[in-house]
């Protein structure tokens, strides 16, 4: 009988145990399944922001500020999910967090302005946080690459389509383009450039139209980073109109500079774009023959006397801002900090053409080291493991991309970081290219 009580004890326990493994099963299931759910509204929130931060001109429409509501609870989501704390993911923010903390009360102290140093924080920390969490939803396959493509593609075009709605009603109706886009950045709190460079052409420049030659470059080129988009060759001509229309009517010096590249990229790359090439030439040769409106204003753009004016407050500021730095040369001045005798924008003081300088006068010298190991993060994955052609293309564009703040505050800003987004994103493209083709190769 002890023995038969001892054997039943045992299958008592045995079974008990098996459904506690059950049971155990079933709940981490549940958890999986949950995590899974959290993690796919991630993605989808996460590409929506990124939509976003293109599209609209700033984060607010009427009083709502968009950009932080979506952006708070794609945050909240990923830290209510235990993997995060498993990661380096929060380690990393919480270090860049704390580094902008500390040259926001640099900034604050230096300055005695709050609103100023509090404006800059939020778009430093922006430009750095959403090209590490592209990186680290990569990472997790919460996101693919072609969603980050396709965030900016689609963007672009949907904005560069907007922009010629609103040329074409404005020429229709008679309003004045110009009252129109003074409409425009009341209700979204923000300031848009435009001016009437030629009939019924007016310069409008948004967001957005510092991708545009991204955006050109993925719908060129998608078949050299394995993009698949899937439109015929109608949608790809009509796309790329559209962007390059939006891009002329920027009339930014820099962006038609960073356009023109990703065509020569594209001219070398594809033989169909050298087809095509020849008739663009020639509309262009034409247009010079007859001094065409349209084709004045792009020379005026290089050699008006505006232009010279432009780049003559550029040479006025270096001198300054060096001089500044030099006073605080380690931490430097903090965020929001300015020259007092020299303001370029009476709004946000702290705002400089020399993007770069301005940063070198407010983070000083370890500021600079810090960003400069965080693009090289970026730029490791055109470097290693050889160069080949479409490596080399990209390291060139992340070049012409930095060298932006030598001419425009370009560099810090939500549309910024999703331009960062993207070079992670090609990075991402290009490993997993690589390692496709060793593992074929080790297969052959």
């Amino acid at each position: 009988m002890k023995k038969t009580s001892s054997y039943m004890d045992n299958c008592g326990s045995m079974n008990i145990s098996y459904e506690l493994v059950g049971v155990n099963r079933h709940i981490n299931c549940t958890l999986g399944n949950a995590t899974k759910q959290h993690f796919g509204t991630v993605g989808v929130l996460f590409i929506m922001y990124m939509a976003i931060s293109l599209i609209l001109p700033s984060g607010s429409v009427g009083p709502l500020n968009i950009k932080f509501i979506v952006l708070f609870i794609v945050l909240t989501l990923l830290i209510a999910t235990r993997p995060v704390f498993r990661s380096k993911f929060l380690l990393t923010v919480l270090l860049i967090f704390s580094a902008c903390i500390f040259w926001f009360f640099l900034g604050v102290v230096k300055t005695g302005s709050v609103a100023m140093s509090l404006s800059q924080f939020k778009a430093v920390a922006i430009t750095f946080l959403l090209p590490i969490l592209s990186f680290y939803l990569l990472s997790r396959n919460i996101i693919s690459d072609l969603n980050i493509y396709k965030a900016i593609l689609y963007s672009t075009v949907f904005i560069s389509s907007i922009k010629v709605f609103l040329l074409v009603y404005s020429a229709v109706t008679g309003l004045n383009f110009i009252d129109i886009t003074f409409l425009l950045a009341k209700y979204f709190h923000a300031q848009i450039m435009t001016m009437k460079i030629a009939p019924f052409i007016y310069r409008f420049e948004l967001p957005a139209d510092l991708a545009g030659p991204l955006a050109l470059f993925i719908l060129l080129l998608r078949n050299r980073l394995n993009i698949d988009l899937r439109i015929n060759i109608m949608q790809k001509m009509t796309y790329a109109i559209l962007i390059i229309f939006s891009v002329f009517i920027s009339y930014s010096r820099y962006i038609w500079a960073m356009t023109a590249v990703v065509a020569i990229i594209a001219f070398m790359f594809s033989r169909r774009i050298r087809n095509y090439s020849f008739f663009i030439v020639l509309a262009f040769l034409l247009s010079a023959i007859f001094y065409h409106p349209y084709f004045r204003s792009l020379t005026d753009r290089f050699f008006s006397h505006a232009v010279t004016v432009s780049d003559n407050i550029r040479l006025h500021e270096l001198p300054y801002l060096l001089r500044y730095f030099e006073t605080s040369p380690i931490f430097g001045h903090g965020l929001g900090a300015y020259v007092p005798s020299c303001i370029r924008d009476a709004y946000d003081k702290y705002s400089y053409e020399i993007q770069w300088g301005a940063l070198l006068m407010q983070i000083g010298i370890v500021g600079i080291a810090a960003v400069c190991a965080a693009l090289s993060l970026i730029a490791y994955p055109f470097i290693c493991c050889g160069i080949n052609k479409i490596k080399l293309a990209l390291l060139i564009l992340l070049a012409l991309w930095l060298s932006a703040s030598f001419f425009n505050p370009y560099l810090t800003s939500s549309a910024a970081g999703v331009i960062f987004s993207f070079f992670v994103a090609a990075g991402y493209s290009v490993r997993n290219n690589t390692a496709s083709n060793r593992s074929s190769r080790s297969i052959e």
